[in-house]
Formats: C-alpha cells, sequence, structure tokens
C-alpha cells in the first residue's frame, strides 16, 4: 500500500505544479491577446495586470486583475514542475514494479536459463 501512497503523492504535486503553470500561461495569453486587440484595456499595477475585457469572452463586466509572476517565481514553477514530474515518473515505475504485470515491469526478472 505503500507504494500507491507514494505515487499518489507524487501525482498529485505533478498536477497542482502543471495547473500553476497552467494558469500563467493562460495569464500570458489573455494579456498578449487583448495587446493586440485592445491594448488600452490592459493596465498593468504594481505586480498585477488589469484586463478590462477578454478578447474571446464577454465584452461587458468587471475588470480581472490577476498577479503578475516574478520571473523568479516563473522560473521556480518550472524547477517545481521539472522535480515533480521525475518524481512521477519514478512512482509510476515503482508502482508498475511493484503491482502491475510482468509484461510491463521495468526491471523484470531474469528469465530462466535453459538446460541444454
Amino acid at each position: 500500500m505503500h507504494v500507491i501512497d507514494d505515487y499518489l503523492v507524487a501525482h498529485s504535486r505533478y498536477v497542482e505544479s502543471l495547473a500553476y503553470l497552467d494558469a500563467v500561461a493562460s495569464l500570458l495569453r489573455d494579456v498578449g491577446e487583448q495587446l493586440l486587440a485592445n491594448p488600452e484595456h490592459v493596465h498593468f499595477e504594481g505586480e498585477s495586470v488589469w484586463l478590462e475585457r477578454r478578447v474571446n469572452g464577454p465584452g461587458e463586466g468587471q475588470a480581472a486583475k490577476s498577479p503578475w509572476p516574478s520571473p523568479e517565481r516563473l522560473r521556480q514553477a518550472i524547477a517545481d514542475f521539472m522535480v515533480a514530474r521525475k518524481a512521477l515518473v519514478q512512482e509510476s515505475d515503482a508502482l508498475m514494479n511493484a503491482r502491475g504485470p510482468e509484461s510491463l515491469k521495468k526491471n523484470p526478472p531474469p528469465a530462466p536459463a535453459s538446460k541444454s
């Protein structure tokens, strides 16, 4: 059961780090699209960015304010993702070796020697 728990922890960390990078990518895409379509609807305030409207969304409504990640935070998020990805692959291999069918195991036991 320990192998399954380790896999689930690694999977959770991977999903969390991927979700953060996805949110940053969405913010960058939205800002880029808005800058191309209507730059006057984008305002930077300290470490936040305001988008008055989405290019591909509803035209009216309240402005959205999002924190703008620092370059160091982006570097750390990418590093966290890479570590989480590597850990997930390792835990996935460990789980497969412990619980998977022989044909899918990474380190199958050696085949018995044939008698000649």
